[in-house]
């Protein structure tokens, strides 16, 4: 996962999105984790896709008492958790447009002057 390149990335953040492999979604959350480690200013997302073309969605948010990654899954369909770590159990693959764009909106207002 090394040498994996964001689907898209800003300096609020950056999406990946895993190869579509049965290890991808073992990881997802491992791999959020250790992009969004304790200090890192940056929230991140990570994709893994789904059998049917949707996609499992994990996010961290870098500021959680201001930016809770669960406000932003909640807005979304069979998304929820907590603070800092939230997910999206189903993705439609016709909504990853839209994710990324309030995923950049949401996260990069907690940056914006």
């Amino acid at each position: 996962m090394e040498g994996l390149a964001p689907l898209w990335r800003a300096d609020c953040g950056a999406i990946y999105l895993l190869p579509a492999q049965p290890w991808a979604r073992r990881v997802s959350g491992l791999f959020a984790n250790r992009l969004c480690a304790p200090g890192q200013a940056r929230s991140c997302a990570v994709l893994s896709e789904n059998g049917d073309g949707s996609y499992v969605v994990s996010v961290r948010s870098a500021a959680p008492q201001t930016r809770p990654a669960s406000v932003l899954c909640e807005g979304f369909p069979g998304g929820g958790g907590r603070r800092a770590a939230a997910g999206i159990n189903r993705l439609p693959a016709s909504q990853l447009e839209q994710f990324i764009t309030v995923f950049a909106d949401y996260f990069g207002a907690s940056v914006r002057a």
